[in-house]
């Protein structure tokens, strides 16, 4: 039998540079204060950095599902960790305004490129059996990433004042990574990618996938949205920086243990309930954290418990699709470019509301786009995979009620 650290060797290093995405992408939640005071900025200013992240991240994603056939899913990311390294760098070095705001657009670009190259190469090297657990476990090592950003953030803010420890460590193993990801053999790796992109033909049609990438525009526009601004909620609700810190760890600890549930018992559990009972969590928590105000134990409880349910998202709807529309890099793109875009309409939204309106703005916000999140899959599942040759896939896919039996 097939040892576990014999399924998990040839997609460790994707592992290594999706931890290191988590760490890119929720950089700027824990690091805003700090990065208010070094740029003299407003909150509704700072949103621009998310604006450009999401901007970066569009073009990327975009740009990387028409390069993966050209250059392999391996290299593509090692790019795009090159990218984080030379960003992450510069934060720390500018009280501009507009340099923070290109780092931003920098490490959108690469999470793009590294999200389609990443989430279509190990769909197409994992065993179909073992793909809701396999993709669960990249994106879990984004929430290890996630994790730790904020706790090196605080320390870095605790020991010097500054960013500059947390931009410096954060660099240097993001340079080691490229490093490591970039030995290989580019040519091969590219032909590989070429044949597999052939092999999976056509993808279905442009509505369609629109319909799948309003999905993801709402749930990376949730993630992003809450992850960015509840250190800024915490502030605003009179708890101070220190439980805003304690509020994003929160938050990315209940994500991760979501992430780890899934890669446990994800390949057991059908995909389609696992997308309709998050949502459905995920907006009652969403409301619940609206109503809390500002209890600190209650509200830390409520972030983690938000994070655990909407987890599963991500990962287990590219699982949900793979199994009725195999991931090429173009598919795998759409699907990227509607995560940049949520990135780039729900968290400046709730910036500006937070300014204008005040901190009931996050979760009130959060909690509607939830509930259309709910709505999105129902017409994924009606609409988009409504196809004679994805019902047939479906029927025929592992798990399936209608699956042949050996």
């Amino acid at each position: 039998m097939e040892s576990r650290v014999q399924r998990w060797r040839p997609i460790a290093p994707y592992f290594a540079a999706f931890l290191g995405l988590g760490v890119a992408l929720s950089f700027f939640g824990p690091a805003l204060p700090e990065l208010r005071r070094q740029t003299g900025s407003s909150v509704a200013q700072m949103g621009w950095v998310f604006s450009a992240q999401s901007v970066g991240g569009l073009v990327g994603s975009l740009i990387a599902g028409r390069l993966y056939r050209h250059v392999g899913g391996r290299h593509l990311i090692a790019l795009a960790v090159f990218g984080f390294a030379l960003a992450i760098a510069v934060v720390p070095a500018s009280s501009e305004l507009i340099v923070i705001v290109a780092a931003g657009a920098v490490i959108g670009f690469g999470a793009g490129s590294l999200d389609v190259g990443g989430n279509t190469l190990v769909s197409s090297v994992v065993d179909p059996d073992r793909l809701v657990s396999s993709i669960n476990a990249l994106h879990m090592s984004f929430a290890v990433g996630a994790v730790l950003a904020p706790l090196v953030v605080g320390v870095s803010l605790a020991v010097s004042d500054s960013l500059w420890p947390a931009g410096a460590a954060f660099s240097g193993a993001a340079l080691a990574l490229a490093a490591v990801l970039w030995s290989g053999d580019r040519a091969g790796s590219a032909r590989q990618a070429a044949r597999d992109h052939a092999e999976q033909g056509a993808g279905p049609d442009r509505w369609r996938l629109g319909l799948v990438a309003w999905f993801f525009l709402l749930y990376v526009g949730i993630e992003i949205g809450f992850s960015g601004w509840i250190a800024t909620y915490s502030h605003e609700v009179g708890l101070g920086s220190g439980w805003g810190t304690g509020l994003t760890v929160a938050f990315w600890a209940g994500f991760l243990a979501g992430r780890v549930l899934m890669v446990w018992r994800g390949d057991r559990i059908a995909t389609g309930a696992v997308l309709g009972w998050s949502a459905i969590i995920s907006t009652v928590v969403a409301v619940v954290i609206a109503l809390v105000g500002a209890r600190p134990i209650p509200l830390t409880l409520g972030a983690a418990l938000f994070g655990v349910v909407i987890a599963p998202q991500f990962p287990t709807m590219l699982a949900h699709l793979h199994r009725a529309i195999p991931l090429t890099g173009v598919v795998t793109a759409w699907c990227m470019a509607g995560s940049a875009l949520g990135g780039l309409v729900l968290p400046p939204l709730i910036g500006a509301l937070l300014e204008s309106t005040g901190a009931s703005a996050l979760p009130w916000t959060i909690g509607a786009a939830s509930a259309a999140s709910g709505l999105a899959i129902v017409a994924v599942n009606r609409w988009a995979l409504a196809l004679p040759a994805v019902e047939q896939a479906r029927n025929l896919s592992p798990g399936s009620a209608h699956a042949p039996r050996p």
